[in-house]
């Protein structure tokens, strides 16, 4: 950021810091993308001042980060149910029940949320009977 006036400098550096406590709010409340509005924010930050502050190095690193949080609500469920001895089915089905539990519940009017918890906990329940000699 250093070709801008400091006043542009101080002016977008006050709006990324106020887009990170955006973000670090949405990590908490789950309306809010916290992780990609601080990734974002850290882009926008890092583009501004041609990557001079911030290094390649360090986006690539925070980038990395943000992506293990950002899918964490995906694999972190099917860790654990593998450490309870959940079936590889059962793993399968259910995020494939949700998936389809929610297209179906926004379809008849329940809602997306109820369609996808009862099309996980359906899954689950398929694939740990298929697998059950």
């Amino acid at each position: 950021m250093s070709e801008w006036p400091l006043f542009f400098q101080s002016i977008s550096f006050g709006v990324v810091i106020a887009l990170i406590i955006v973000g670090m709010i949405g990590t908490i409340i789950p309306a809010i993308p916290g992780t990609l509005i601080v990734w974002a924010s850290v882009l926008l930050y890092a583009l501004g001042d041609g990557f001079t502050e911030l290094g390649w190095g360090a986006f690539a690193l925070i980038t990395l980060i943000a992506l293990v949080t950002g899918t964490a609500d995906f694999w972190l469920p099917l860790l654990g149910a593998k450490s309870t001895g959940a079936s590889r089915k059962a793993m399968i089905l259910g995020p494939v029940g949700a998936l389809i539990g929610a297209i179906i519940g926004t379809l008849i009017v329940i809602g997306t949320l109820p369609g996808a918890l009862i099309g996980y906990a359906l899954g689950l329940f398929l694939g740990q009977y298929w697998e059950t000699p």
